[in-house]
């Protein structure tokens, strides 16, 4: 069985770890929307190279953060996306949005 997700931050960095799918996504973009918004630097990056499975909540929740940075007027860069999800995100046509 996989690990539930889990969020952690360190400076400009919000590393996710973990599993992230549909029974998770909800509690991770809430933890990560605050994050971004309240907290977070002007250039910030979200690591990925934790995430042991996702599904595709994941390109869902990448979305949103992005949305959120930008509204916010900050820079989230991906980064270490698993190959999996890259697949996902080639799928959906959104390799050039969420570039990792």
């Amino acid at each position: 069985m996989n690990a539930a997700a889990q969020l952690s931050f360190e400076g400009a960095f919000m590393r996710v770890r973990g599993t992230v799918d549909f029974a998770s996504v909800v509690s991770l973009e809430q933890q990560g929307e605050t994050w971004l918004r309240e907290e977070a630097p002007a250039e910030c990056r979200v690591d990925l190279s934790g995430v042991s499975h996702c599904n595709s909540a994941a390109t869902a929740l990448l979305l949103s953060w992005l949305r959120v940075a930008h509204a916010a007027g900050k820079k989230l860069i991906i980064e270490n996306m698993p190959e999996g999800l890259r697949g996902l995100v080639s799928l959906a046509a959104l390799d050039t949005v969420l570039q990792g």
